[in-house]
């Protein structure tokens, strides 16, 4: 092969290992409506999609404040991946993010070469960001999202990294409740945040409760500690 010729070839051929593999059109799409609540009132409403086929992965994951509550404070995200199907595990290969808290702006974009996330572009909104070289093995936080929505994050330990920060979720194994099946665990903070943040909150209980399909399990209520108290996810609608 020609000196001209062979930087070529290796170029054609990381593109081939980067872009996730298509999916093929006639896979049907899942979508999950979800009211985010807190003490009775409404937060916002969080919309879940995702594509699979045997090889290959598509999940978009949106959340707006409404009402009052947009009124006074606008909070919004938009999350997207597309990744491979493994033998046992989704692999994230390109994930993207832009979020708007009112505290904070990011806007994100991940390649995954090998297990590892690259930075490719974006400002991740801190001044104490983890090392996007230490976090070979992570997920992206809209493949664990959707892991733990269809009860795929039960009775395990996902290590996840946004760009910038490195959480740990640890959920049971799942059980039968009063509420239908669940599991319950933690998301821990590890690295990536204030040192003042860390200390005062380096984890959040969460709780899951699913409905039985005949795809599968569906998150139908979620609990989840945060910094200004719990919350709780409804299930609204689901086609």
């Amino acid at each position: 092969m020609s000196s001209a010729v062979a930087p070529l070839a290796a170029l054609l051929l990381t593109l081939m290992y980067l872009a996730p593999q298509a999916l093929a059109q006639s896979v049907a799409k899942t979508t999950l409506h979800y009211d985010l609540r807190r003490a009775g009132l409404t937060l916002g409403q969080l919309r879940l999609t995702h594509q699979q086929d045997a090889r290959a992965y598509v999940a978009e994951g949106r959340f707006r404040t409404t009402g009052l509550v947009a009124a006074l404070r606008q909070v919004r995200f938009d999350m997207h991946v597309s990744g491979r199907v493994g033998d046992t595990e989704m692999q994230p290969g390109r994930y993207r993010e832009q979020i708007r808290t009112g505290r904070r702006s990011s806007s994100v974009t991940l390649h995954y070469v090998g297990g590892r996330p690259h930075l490719i572009s974006g400002q991740a909104g801190t001044a104490h960001g983890a090392d996007p070289a230490k976090q070979a093995g992570t997920l992206d936080p809209m493949t664990a999202l959707w892991l733990a929505a269809t009860g795929h994050a039960c009775d395990r330990t996902l290590p996840i990294f946004d760009g910038a920060r490195r959480t740990l979720l640890q959920l049971g194994p799942l059980r039968e409740t009063a509420n239908g099946p669940g599991c319950q665990g933690e998301l821990h903070r590890l690295d990536g945040y204030a040192p003042a943040d860390l200390a005062r909150h380096p984890a959040f209980a969460l709780s899951l409760w699913f409905q039985t399909t005949p795809n599968g399990l569906r998150l139908s209520r979620g609990q989840v500690q945060t910094t200004h108290g719990p919350v709780v996810l409804h299930l609204s609608s689901a086609r």
